[in-house]
């Protein structure tokens, strides 16, 4: 991987975890070498790269380069003001019908999904309005996806993610001391800490 043409500029390594070893080692050589006014560099990752180290997956010299300044984003589940921003920003002119279907679904692939959902749906429609039928079956049966009993129950059932960040939020509001309401849910400070971050939890 060249590297070195970040100069004066910013490299963007998207899921950076997903590097093999021999890459990891390459991007950990070159920010060793470069100095600080080559550029910058972000790195972004979906999985916990600190667990990632202790499963001698990524390499522990690279994520502390790394890790100067951390930043945990929320998914788009939980920022529904940002959903309908950045379906304006990639097709400024969606109808409603449409609009609603993808605010109301839960984009687990988050900002990469909807941005090819929406560019999905401008390709489709070219020459006419978009509609609900162009859009993925995924999306068009977010409801069922969501937990919709089949059979046309009409009850929902909760996400095991949903349920996680209602009963963190339910213990928290009971136990503020975050040493005792980790110790009630089972886990280590550290990992109360991030899934606070995750669900967007004060």
């Amino acid at each position: 991987m060249d590297f070195h043409r970040a100069v004066m500029g910013t490299l963007l390594v998207e899921e950076v975890s997903e590097l093999s070893l021999v890459a990891q080692h390459q991007l950990a050589q070159f920010l060793e070498r470069a100095p600080d006014e080559r550029g910058r560099v972000i790195a972004t990752s979906s999985r916990q790269l600190d667990e990632s180290v202790a499963d001698g997956k990524f390499r522990e010299d690279l994520f502390y380069r790394l890790n100067m300044l951390e930043c945990h984003l929320v998914g788009l589940r939980y920022r529904k003001e940002d959903v309908g921003v950045l379906i304006h920003k990639f097709a400024p002119q969606v109808p409603e019908g449409v609009f609603k279907v993808l605010m109301d679904y839960s984009w687990p692939g988050n900002v990469r999904e909807l941005k090819n959902c929406v560019e999905r749906l401008v390709f489709l429609s070219q020459g006419r309005e978009m509609t609900v039928a162009d859009l993925p079956e995924a999306v068009r049966m977010g409801i069922r996806k969501k937990g919709q009993l089949a059979g046309g129950v009409g009850k929902h059932l909760k996400t095991l993610e949903e349920v996680s960040r209602d009963h963190i939020e339910h213990v928290l509001s009971l136990e503020p001391n975050q040493e005792k309401a980790a110790e009630i849910l089972g886990v280590t400070t550290v990992t109360l800490w991030r899934k606070r971050k995750e669900f967007g939890l004060p």
